[in-house]
């Protein structure tokens, strides 16, 4: 009989899916509609990762510091410690210009700041690149890629 799956695993597949599935959005393109379906699906995929990059996270939000043993005191977690201060400075805060306030205001919310279509490309090209540095020092970290 196997062991059942702990709380740590289940929240390592949560962060699985979300990195496959931001890797399958950003190796796919299409033309309208499909365009605007995988816009948003990479802004969703994104915003998902970035939040548990966000340090004002809930309680409830899966954190580093969920994944990792003594995430706070292990001196193998200070590059994943420092990607993610760096991180939290791109992402912004919830404010008109930030990446943070495009992706929660203009994608993921029906706000009355709402179009039908929004680019949100500055704001994915602000944020991916350190976003990837992040997935892949936590690769690093744990000892195996993500699927």
């Amino acid at each position: 009989m196997s062991d059942p799956m702990t709380d740590r695993d289940r929240w390592w597949c949560v962060i699985a899916y979300e990195v496959s599935m931001l890797r399958f959005a950003m190796s796919i393109s299409g033309s309208p509609p499909l365009h605007n379906l995988i816009s948003e699906a990479r802004v969703l995929h994104t915003r998902n990762l970035c939040d548990l990059c966000d340090p004002r996270a809930r309680k409830t939000d899966i954190k580093p510091s969920d994944l990792f043993d003594a995430y706070d005191t292990d001196p193998r977690c200070g590059t994943l410690k420092q990607l993610i201060k760096t991180f939290a400075q791109k992402y912004g805060e919830n404010q008109r210009g930030h990446a943070r306030w495009a992706f929660n205001k203009m994608a993921v919310h029906p706000t009355k700041e709402r179009n039908t279509s929004f680019d949100y490309t500055p704001y994915l090209t602000l944020v991916l690149p350190a976003l990837i540095e992040i997935i892949a020092e936590m690769e690093t970290l744990r000892g195996r890629s993500f699927p």
